[in-house]
């Protein structure tokens, strides 16, 4: 069997050397299923499944941990993510091999994937998150994109993204707005902008947040607003070079691979040179809703 996703128009084949995939998927990524069951589908990025043959990471240098779940590690041109918790003990669950070639990637897989085992049962596929969005992060780098902290909507047929860390109120404003019907809420966590020569065009994602919502679309991006709680409703537009402090730290980037890096800093200068910014201050109400609709028709 193989599994195939589409997020933000990049294809992902996903087959097995191994046992065939199981388990189930996670619901946020319903709309992102491309097709099932169907080998030899093409697609943009090849994901291949070996089970067990972990790599000798010891050889390896090691150039991130999150600390948490997922740690990164450099082998002449390749990268090898690799799952290994702390409350696992670090040992690895499974380990991603890719280049930034991407013509395949390789999952080698701990018997920890394999269906029916009485102290695991039914477990997903590791090409979910965190796997997804960090080879995304680097394949989009080198083709005109990039994946940021921010909710989505489309209001009128144009996007507009809201950015923001954590507890900015990204969740809060894609409810408010839902129940108002007045935008189709993309995304409430993690959106992805690409390039094309028109402009650019904003994506949902599987990533959501609090509330949970993940559409498989893409809109124009017609501005994005930087986000956060405040004593009224205001918007303000910020310049450039202000804009780009701050959406530099809401934007997915590889910090340890400068190649990839300077790719998504070009990136997100471009974007800005072209989409306006602004500041949108909220107080978590129904007139936050109002404000920004009287508001849009400038744009």
């Amino acid at each position: 069997m193989s599994l195939h996703l589409d997020i933000a128009e990049v294809s992902f084949g996903i087959t097995s050397r191994g046992p065939d995939i199981s388990g189930e998927i996670p619901s946020v990524y319903g709309s992102f299923l491309k097709k099932t069951g169907i080998a030899g589908l093409s697609s943009d990025v090849p994901i291949v499944f070996e089970m067990d043959h972990i790599p000798d990471l010891e050889r390896m240098r090691k150039v991130f941990d999150t600390g948490e779940s997922w740690s990164m590690f450099a082998d002449g041109k390749d990268y090898l993510m690799v799952l290994d918790p702390p409350l696992l003990n670090r040992r690895v669950i499974w380990a991603a091999r890719f280049n930034l070639e991407f013509r395949e990637v390789t999952v080698y897989c701990s018997d920890e994937f394999i269906a029916g085992r009485e102290d695991v049962g039914k477990v997903l596929s590791p090409f979910f998150y965190p796997l997804d969005q960090i080879l995304l992060m680097f394949f989009l780098a080198q083709r005109g994109g990039a994946i940021f902290h921010g909710a989505g909507m489309s209001i009128g047929g144009k996007g507009f993204i809201l950015l923001g860390r954590s507890g900015a109120g990204k969740s809060t404003l894609s409810r408010l707005f839902s129940k108002s019907k007045v935008a189709e809420i993309l995304s409430d966590d993690r959106m992805i902008v690409r390039g094309n020569d028109a402009g650019f065009r904003a994506y949902g994602t599987p990533w959501p947040g609090d509330a949970g919502i993940a559409v498989n679309k893409g809109v124009d991006l017609a501005a994005v607003f930087f986000i956060g709680h405040g004593k009224g409703n205001e918007i303000k537009e910020i310049d450039r070079r202000s804009a780009l402090e701050r959406l530099l730290s809401v934007t997915s980037v590889p910090w340890f691979d400068e190649r990839i890096m300077w790719d998504i800093l070009l990136f997100c200068d471009g974007m800005l040179s072209r989409v306006p910014a602004y500041e949108l201050d909220f107080v978590p109400s129904d007139e936050v809703i109002g404000v920004l609709e009287k508001f849009l028709p400038a744009q």
